[in-house]
C-alpha cells in the first residue's frame, strides 16, 4: 500500500514545479483505467476480422523487414568467401 506521493513517486523536486504534459497524460491514463466502467460493447465479425487481417499482416511484414537484412547479408558473405577461395 502507498503511503505518500514520494513512495508513490510523484513528489517534485521543487514545490513551485508545474506538472508537465507527460506526467498529466500518465496521470489522466490511469485515472481512465482505475475508474472506468464496463462499456457493454462488442466486436462485431467484420471488426473483428478485420483486426485480425490486420494483426496477421503486421506479423508478416515484421518477419520479411526483420529477415530481408539478414539474406543480405549472408548472400554478401557467401560472396567474399567464394572470392576468397
Amino acid at each position: 500500500m502507498i503511503l505518500n506521493d514520494e513512495a508513490a513517486g510523484l513528489h517534485r523536486s521543487r514545490p513551485d514545479e508545474k506538472m508537465n504534459f507527460f506526467d498529466l497524460r500518465a496521470t489522466a491514463l490511469a485515472a481512465a483505467l482505475v475508474y472506468s466502467s464496463s462499456a457493454l460493447a462488442y466486436i462485431d465479425p467484420a471488426t473483428g476480422m478485420l483486426l485480425l487481417q490486420s494483426l496477421i499482416a503486421a506479423i508478416a511484414a515484421g518477419l520479411v523487414f526483420v529477415r530481408k537484412p539478414f539474406v543480405w547479408l549472408a548472400q554478401k558473405l557467401k560472396s567474399l568467401r567464394k572470392r576468397d577461395a
